[in-house]
């Protein structure tokens, strides 16, 4: 029986905190061989606040989306050349508290 791959979900908001969580999950993730994923969060009520600066919806979330995963790559592959450690990225849509909990469902997260 193979065992199953662990996960520790990092909220990432790209604030300095979050940075400082992300790094202080390097240990945690080499004692339990978990891979990391970094999860980022777009609020619905922020982001629904500023439709009015593309001219689609969809033009908006895609050059959000876009931006966003440029920022998560960007992490991952630093946090990967300084820990050795392998990382994912999502973005998803929604309240916080309720995203973290459904994607570590997900996942199957030992830790987020």
């Amino acid at each position: 029986m193979t065992k199953e791959k662990r996960h520790i979900i990092v909220p990432i908001d790209f604030s300095e905190q979050s940075t400082i969580a992300l790094s202080q999950t390097y240990n945690l993730a080499r004692m339990s061989s978990a891979d990391i994923t970094l999860l980022h969060v777009i609020d619905e009520a922020l982001f629904s606040s500023v439709l009015h600066l593309f001219s689609s919806k969809e033009d908006q979330e895609e050059l959000l989306r876009l931006g966003i995963q440029t920022k998560l790559n960007g992490m991952a592959n630093d946090a990967k050349a300084k820990s050795g450690l392998e990382f994912n990225t999502r973005i998803e849509k929604g309240k916080i508290y309720d995203v973290v909990a459904e994607v570590a469902k997900e996942i199957n997260a030992s830790l987020s």
